[in-house]
């Protein structure tokens, strides 16, 4: 046990050195690549070694404080994985104009007195209207009061929200009578600094609301149905969770307001915005014709030229695995931690910080699957440095194994070995029966 103490006290020092050196070393796009890649190889055999050793409250505490300090170090930088921060500020820009940014592109001859050197020059299809959802739009807007055309705005209201992930964590942990240790499994991950606290990506407040809906689901439903239609409202990922949450109820009344109050509260929030535009053309668009580092779709693609059809196969088995998750009656978290999962593997388009949104998940349902995909998602970065530095943008195929076959394998292991077990206790439990009868 004290050998694996040490272990881990090495591995902690090893994935604070990568941080602070790719702070201290010029920060280019190269740098944060092999930064990333190489501390979330660390994480992984950090994560594997959690199982094994023992770690106090205090241990976790000062994990947690270390932590927090890189985090508000990077809040210091620009981003230089991602330039979505852009859009994110031009939105909250315009929106604090009084103008709907579903209505004109950046581009349009309607907003150039909103024009200044840096935006809307920078953002990315400046021919396109926002695609993101009415409380995205809200955080955009707070974030330019804040700080106007800096991205520091955005990244202290990442750093709220990720304080209150690690407090809903604790608090859930303790709550579930679970090791603490395993909040680290959040705490410590690479993924979560550089796509949130480097590159600001807005979907840490829409994980720290799903958070707060597992949270209130135990003690207040109502509540914890807004939090879910708070997260639909700044993206739409968890829609998957409204059939778990009302398959976990068990009156009709019940199960009804999981179908009633996230969606209700969603389509509030869209009112506005539709009044004078269509908030989901461009959503509509980027479903149809974007792709990027798809598990199952890229596989098609190898026999198959029409995206389409493409799209519909991987929807409809899709709609077959997650129906079975549903019907194996698993517990609640591994209900979500899988369906997400089947979301990832299907999806024909997964960036990096989509995949964060499995974190809770984890730290709830710690499995080797999460670790090794938070991990192996990191190498589909190579694309964006080949982007960045020659122009082209396309999907890698040796990353995309080495990326998703351990995820692939050790997902069947683990979901197989669950039905095993679950079948074996039946059939005690059949066995018991028939002695007693």
């Amino acid at each position: 046990m004290q050998k694996a103490k040490i272990v881990f006290v090495i591995q902690i020092a090893g994935l604070l050195a990568a941080f602070l050196y790719f702070y201290f070393s010029g920060r280019s796009i190269d740098l944060y690549f092999y930064t990333l890649v190489g501390s979330s190889l660390i994480y992984l055999l950090l994560g594997l070694q959690l199982k094994h050793i023992e770690v106090r409250k205090n241990e976790i505490l000062l994990l947690i404080l270390l932590m927090m300090a890189i985090k508000i170090l990077f809040i210091t930088i620009n981003p230089i994985g991602s330039d979505d921060y852009y859009r994110y500020l031009w939105d909250g820009k315009v929106i604090l104009n009084g103008i709907n940014p579903f209505q004109y592109a950046p581009d349009a001859e309607e907003l150039k007195h909103l024009h200044s050197e840096i935006l809307p020059g920078l953002v990315s299809y400046p021919n396109l209207e926002t695609i993101y959802f009415p409380l995205s739009q809200v955080s955009f807007a707070i974030a330019y009061l804040i700080s106007g055309e800096s991205v520091l705005g955005l990244k202290i209201l990442l750093l709220l929200a990720d304080i209150i992930i690690t407090l809903g964590l604790y608090f859930l942990l303790t709550k579930r009578k679970s090791d603490l240790k395993y909040i680290l499994l959040y705490t410590l991950s690479p993924l979560i600094i550089y796509q949130f606290f480097i590159d600001a990506h807005i979907d840490l407040i829409g994980i720290m609301f799903f958070l707060l809906a597992i949270y209130f689901y135990g003690k207040n439903k109502n509540i914890a149905a807004l939090m879910l239609g708070a997260s639909l409202a700044l993206k739409p990922l968890f829609l998957l969770a409204i059939p778990i949450f009302f398959l976990s109820e068990e009156s009709l009344r019940a199960k009804l307001k999981w179908l009633t109050i996230p969606i209700l509260f969603l389509a509030i929030t869209f009112i506005p915005f539709a009044i004078t535009a269509n908030p989901l053309s461009t959503l509509i668009n980027f479903s149809r014709h974007w792709t990027f580092n798809g598990a199952v779709y890229n596989v098609l693609s190898l026999f198959l030229t029409s995206n389409y059809l493409m799209r519909f196969i991987v929807f409809v088995i899709f709609l077959i695995v997650y129906l079975l998750i549903l019907r194996s009656k698993k517990n609640f978290i591994p209900t979500i931690y899988y369906s997400l999962f089947a979301l990832y593997l299907f999806s024909p388009i997964v960036h990096p910080w989509y995949i964060t949104w499995l974190i809770i998940s984890l730290a709830l349902y710690p499995k080797l699957s999460g670790m090794v995909y938070l991990s192996s998602i990191t190498l589909s970065f190579y694309t964006v440095v080949i982007y960045q530095t020659t122009g082209i943008w396309e999907d890698n195929y040796l990353i995309l194994l080495l990326e998703y076959i351990p995820v692939v394998l050790i997902l069947f292991y683990e979901w197989f070995n669950s039905v095993k077990i679950h079948l074996s206790k039946t059939q005690r439990a059949n066995a018991i029966f028939k002695k007693q009868n």
